[in-house]
């Protein structure tokens, strides 16, 4: 897509790029509200990867077994890498406003797939420990266990959350899906 670029026109809707993006439920006039200030408000597409993983596969530890078999979903910000939880099936390929900026991505695609799979191995991980004992002597053996990289899969892919970007006295940028006003502006 073509990222990093401001088209200027009216504030109609279409018309500019296609981009994979979440649908706008908030208008200029609601975020305007929502946002406290007075001042202008402008859209902006911000980039995010969005996953899904799974893991699989398992590890035998005396006579324990401890499985990996994980799934999940997300999205990181791909700007300042903040994970958030979305619903991939929202997203819809379109046209975005002419007067819309579309914001260029900062961390790579390999970055956030190699983020997705580090976070998932933490996750899983788990420390085992058995209880022996021989005779009158009881001993502890502890072992950390880790998930195989190569069972992990991770799918990426770019969509853009809209965000309303109010300027007055300060700067308030409101999600243009739930309405949230963001805690850290980009």
């Amino acid at each position: 897509p073509g990222t990093g670029q401001t088209v200027t026109g009216g504030d109609t809707g279409g018309g500019g790029n296609a981009i994979p993006h979440f649908p706008i439920k908030v208008n200029k006039q609601q975020a305007e509200r929502i946002s406290g200030i007075q001042g202008s408000a402008g859209l902006r597409f911000m980039p995010y990867w969005v996953y899904h993983f799974s893991s699989s596969g398992e590890q035998v530890f005396r006579d324990r077994r401890i499985p990996f078999d994980a799934e999940g979903s997300g999205a990181i910000n791909a700007i300042n890498g903040i994970r958030i939880e979305v619903d991939p099936a929202q997203i819809e390929q379109g046209e975005v406003m002419l007067n819309a900026e579309i914001v260029p991505s900062h961390i790579t695609q390999e970055e956030a797939t190699e983020r997705v799979i580090e976070e998932t191995i933490a996750r899983l991980t788990q420390k085992v420990r058995i209880k022996q004992e021989k005779g009158d002597a009881i001993f502890y053996e502890e072992k950390v266990l880790r998930p195989d990289r190569r069972n992990i899969k991770v799918e990426v892919s770019e969509a853009f959350i809209p965000v309303w970007q109010i300027r007055g006295k300060k700067i308030v940028e409101v999600n243009g899906v739930t309405g949230e006003i963001l805690s850290e502006p980009m």
